[in-house]
């Protein structure tokens, strides 16, 4: 798989961790965690949130979802589970939160996806929100999307 398009989500929870989505989608029926990659926001917990204890340990940390790489048996990576029709062309990294997203998880979104336009050659214009998906009627990922690639078709200081 070549992905064409990068997609990005949220976790439409204030807190949680790619266990916690792992979990969450296997409920729901699939294999396991959707994403190819999350983006976590400090509140690992619910009691966190609860608390406001947000870890600085874990707000912004970059965590694998499904593989990437090429798998030397199959040939090809894994699908992701995150965009009805069009899972097979992109790839997907998903904000934990609902539009309260922290500086460092927008500078990390940015630098991933970043490294995923480099790797398979995608332009800024293919870098979609997933309420941008025809049909989806979700605000995910509650960012605006068109500053987002603006920021990304600038060079990088």
């Amino acid at each position: 798989m070549k992905p064409t398009y990068i997609i990005v989500h949220c976790s439409s929870s204030t807190w949680g961790t790619t266990i916690d989505i792992d979990r969450w989608h296997r409920e729901r029926g699939w294999k396991s965690i959707g994403y190819h990659a999350v983006i976590l926001n400090g509140f690992v917990t619910a009691e966190d949130e609860k608390n406001g204890a947000r870890d600085p340990l874990y707000d912004g940390a970059l965590c694998p979802g499904r593989s990437l790489d090429m798998d030397a048996e199959l040939e090809a990576q894994e699908v992701g589970t995150h965009a009805a029709g069009w899972n097979n062309r992109s790839v997907a990294v998903c904000l934990i939160g609902q539009g309260d997203y922290t500086r460092s998880q927008l500078n990390v979104l940015r630098i991933q996806i970043r490294a995923w336009m480099r790797r398979y050659e995608i332009p800024a214009e293919n870098v979609l929100g997933h309420n941008e998906i025809p049909g989806v009627t979700k605000a995910c990922p509650m960012l605006n999307m068109n500053v987002l690639r603006g920021n990304l078709r600038e060079p990088i200081k």
